[in-house]
């Protein structure tokens, strides 16, 4: 009888960590910054806009494309002395499949919005 390859292995339950992640400063308030990300969603045709009562917490979906699926984005301000710091955290959204190359076209995906968010809030 051959040893072959298992079909079944409890390390097929742990997908890969496909999670980007990004923490920067800009020199602009947390309305600043909401407003930023609203019109982010607002002009990609981004769906289920988010925002908590203080405007600092905002998450939203990104639309569907050829080449991704929907993917959650996180952004949280935190007020700082002068400005915010600003961390985003983006991610396959649950109910979608994973890939394998997720991690990397996250990364990319992720560098976008904080490049359009920096561009707004100048």
């Amino acid at each position: 009888m051959s040893e072959g390859i298992p079909l079944w292995s409890p390390g097929l339950l742990t997908a890969p960590d496909s999670a980007a992640h990004a923490r920067f400063h800009v020199h602009a308030d947390a309305d600043a910054v909401a407003a930023a990300v609203e019109q982010i969603v607002i002009g990609g045709e981004h769906t289920d806009l988010q925002v908590d009562d203080s405007r600092q917490h905002l998450r939203f979906r990104t639309k569907r494309t050829i080449w991704n699926w929907e993917m959650e984005v996180g952004v949280t301000s935190t007020p700082m002395r002068r400005g915010c710091e600003v961390q985003i955290s983006l991610d396959v959204a649950p109910d979608r499949p994973f890939s394998p190359h997720d991690a990397e076209k996250n990364a990319a995906a992720l560098e976008q919005i904080r490049w359009q968010l920096e561009s707004a809030v100048g």
